[in-house]
């Protein structure tokens, strides 16, 4: 019989508001166990830099967490989305050159506060070739946009809390 150990390993940091290449160094010292899932939580993070960042996606985290990263620097999103790692970001607002780097990422995507979404950004994240595609805060969005997003051909893609009106 095959016995599978499978683990998940989590490093929650949601408390802390910053965070530090010293910190971040010190987290990539943790010892990682063979067969485990990883979980980096930096949920109370509202700025990333681009250096931080960089070594974020030097670590072989599975999932990384920052849910109240409003804005970020295209540099410091660039490295994030080149991890194959899944990604809950809570950017308010995503710009053309932000949804074209996150065609980079292969996982799960989530954008936990996009409330809206241009025809312009719903057709590149329609690209989008990992297999999740998340907006579950979307409000308002043109039909156009709509349509384009719908041409998404990963698993599954949740478009939030759209009413018709």
């Amino acid at each position: 019989m095959l016995k599978q150990n499978n683990k998940i390993q989590e490093i929650n940091l949601s408390l802390c508001q910053q965070i530090s290449k010293r910190d971040i160094m010190e987290i990539l010292k943790v010892k990682k166990l063979d067969r485990s899932y990883y979980i980096l939580r930096m949920n109370k993070i509202k700025k990333i830099d681009a250096e931080v960042a960089k070594l974020v996606a030097t670590g072989s985290f599975n999932e990384i967490e920052l849910k109240s990263l409003n804005k970020i620097e295209d540099k410091a999103l660039t490295h994030l989305a080149g991890m194959n790692s899944a990604l809950d970001l809570g950017l308010s607002s995503l710009n053309i050159t932000q949804a074209e780097i996150l065609l980079n990422n292969k996982a799960a995507l989530l954008l936990s506060n996009l409330k809206t979404v241009s025809i312009d950004v719903a057709k590149i994240l329609s690209r989008y070739q990992g297999n999740i595609l998340e907006l579950p805060s979307l409000k308002n969005i043109h039909p156009k946009a709509f349509e384009n997003l719908n041409q998404f051909k990963g698993e599954f893609l949740v478009l939030g809390l759209l009413r018709q009106k």
